[in-house]
């Protein structure tokens, strides 16, 4: 089923989503092979996590770390992201993606064109849709991730590439229907207590 039949806003505002590491590479933990510790990178999820909430309309309720996969348990806010004005839309985007010429244009002060006004609203739009959903929100935590480890393995002089070694971008975990109290009960071992305590 592809992912995004799996979301249904109707239904629930929650959702449990996990990426997970294949061919024996480690996101955190310790590898008991070679003795290597990965512990550290934890910290980068909580921080890439606490940064990309701030950024998008989701929340993220719960999360859980282990040697080779996380699960986050996220909330949906559709109406949030709705009372976000135009500037506010540009500046949480130009955080996470490179802005364009037009944006470029008209936070200069330059009077635009009536053509280019409804080409910046029409793409402030997509920016505005794109941050109060899953996919976008995994994406940037997935990409940020992968990249830093890539750059860790090649202080360690080995040869694993993070990105090409998510088993595919994310996986959906519960159905339309699945409240929070189960989603939370599949975390297993290890589990977190959710954002707050990256703010501490």
């Amino acid at each position: 089923m592809p992912r995004k039949a799996l979301v249904s806003l109707d239904d629930t505002a929650y959702y449990h989503y996990m990426s997970r590491c294949v061919r024996r590479i480690f996101l955190c933990g310790t590898d008991p092979f070679t003795q290597q510790s990965y512990e550290y990178r934890r910290q980068w999820i909580q921080d890439r996590l606490k940064e990309l909430t701030s950024y998008f309309s989701n929340d993220c309720c719960d999360y859980t770390l282990i040697s080779n996969r996380y699960h986050l348990v996220l909330f949906v806010d559709r109406d949030r992201a709705k009372d976000w004005t135009l500037d506010e839309v540009i500046e949480r985007w130009q955080k996470l993606c490179k802005g364009s010429v037009l944006v470029d244009r008209y936070r200069s002060g330059q009077n635009p064109s009536r053509a280019e006004r409804d080409a910046l609203s029409q793409l402030v739009s997509k920016w505005r849709e794109r941050l109060s959903v899953i996919n976008w929100f995994m994406r940037c935590l997935n990409e940020s991730v992968a990249r830093r480890a890539n750059q860790d393995e090649s202080t360690h002089n080995t040869t694993h590439n993070l990105t090409k070694n998510f088993n595919r971008r994310f996986r959906g975990l519960v159905g339309t229907a699945f409240v929070l109290k189960q989603a939370c009960q599949n975390l297993g071992y290890r589990r977190s207590p959710g954002m707050p305590a990256c703010q501490q």
